[in-house]
């Protein structure tokens, strides 16, 4: 009687943690991988991996992108979508942000501007490493993007 109970309550755990959208997420360019957590009673964004390239393109906004809160102030609605702000360190904009969680391993964040006038979507892929070094690769990165990447960012 108590191993089916255990069970159900086990699955009904490793579904809820499926679901979340704490973790490691990589931006459909590869270019930057941003944890997301809970902080305070919302959930925030912080930059732990960027390009060269990509901390360049952002310096008009932040002087360092890794370490960057970009996402900040998301909550869950009831209909499962996470509504909060966006910052855009390219362009230094702050704008209204959303998060719909696809799948275990995929995020649809959007970001509106102008009253929802000008709105921008893409989707996040889960990351299993915080960073991509050349001892630490991002192992769902065919080997020859890999290594541009990391060629990338040690310049």
């Amino acid at each position: 009687m108590l191993a089916p109970a255990l069970l159900t309550a086990m699955a009904l755990a490793s579904s809820a943690q499926s679901n979340s959208i704490d973790g490691l997420w990589l931006h459909p360019e590869r270019a930057v991988i941003i944890r997301l957590q809970g902080c305070g009673s919302a959930m925030c964004g912080t930059v732990t991996w960027a390009t060269a390239r990509a901390q360049r393109d952002a310096k008009s906004g932040v002087e360092h992108l890794v370490g960057a809160r970009l996402l900040t102030d998301f909550r869950e609605n009831s209909n499962g979508i996470w509504k909060g702000k966006i910052f855009v360190p390219d362009y230094a904009l702050h704008v209204t942000g959303k998060i719909q969680h696809l799948d275990a391993n995929r995020l649809k964040v959007s970001g509106c501007t102008l009253g929802g006038l000008i709105c921008r979507s893409q989707v996040w892929t889960r990351s299993d490493s915080p960073v991509a070094t050349a001892d630490r690769p991002l192992s769902f990165i065919p080997a020859q993007a890999e290594r541009a990447i990391l060629a990338a960012n040690s310049h």
